[in-house]
């Protein structure tokens, strides 16, 4: 059981403060978000898109995830408990687990891409618009969506650049170069093979710096 610690502003009997502080999460035992994930079955998870922050200016809620493998029923199960109702998986071998989808009451497609060899992602019949159209349903159905590939490095990194963008860019007025150093964090802080997948990330740039371009299928 969670015992929270004394501290100054708590009311001790016999003293002269009167007032008692106003319980916060810890204090409750409740996990932040943070420790939720930090914590989490899944190698690599984090938070990819959330809704608008509210009217008190705290962060949304996160709607869209990123990470690994699903390679056990707790990973399911975990992704469950967080109100997860939709999976795009970009793993090329290994789909998905049919039955712990249905079993959890998760909407699982199957997306392969093969992390070598593929020339352009945003060729219009490439797995990677299929996997992005994929999400952008599942959002407008109102579930909240885990993309994921073998480790969520390169390939889930490549998706989770295009989903920031239509979520950053669309309808919005925006700064090129803010937004691909917004990008280009986001794929370093999951170890994109910057090396390997050169010609990726030259066309994820592209996205932003021709977006008039790019407009159609990213904000579509």
């Amino acid at each position: 059981m969670y015992a929270p610690q004394l501290n100054a502003d708590m009311l001790i009997i016999g003293s002269e403060k009167p007032d008692l502080p106003v319980p916060t999460l810890a204090m409750a035992g409740e996990k932040s978000e943070t420790d939720e994930l930090a914590g989490s079955p899944i190698d690599n998870l984090d938070v990819v898109v959330r809704q608008e922050p509210s009217a008190g200016g705290r962060d949304g809620e996160a709607v869209i995830y990123r990470g690994g493998k699903l390679d056990s029923e707790e990973t399911f199960a975990f992704l469950r408990g967080l109100g997860v109702g939709a999976v795009a998986n970009l793993q090329n071998i290994h789909p998905s687990n049919q039955r712990l989808c249905g079993k959890y009451g998760l909407n699982c497609g199957d997306f392969g891409i093969a992390p070598f060899g593929v020339k352009s992602l945003t060729d219009s019949r490439s797995n990677f618009q299929g996997a992005f159209r994929f999400v952008n349903r599942q959002r407008k159905a109102g579930r909240k969506v885990y993309i994921h590939c073998l480790l969520g490095n390169d390939r889930t990194g490549a998706l989770a650049a295009a989903l920031i963008l239509r979520d950053q860019a669309c309808g919005k007025t925006f700064d090129k170069a803010r937004l691909i150093s917004v990008l280009d964090n986001s794929l370093r802080k999951h170890n994109f093979g910057f090396r390997f997948f050169s010609m990726w990330h030259s066309e994820i740039k592209d996205w932003v710096e021709n977006f008039d371009k790019h407009r159609p299928w990213l904000c579509e």
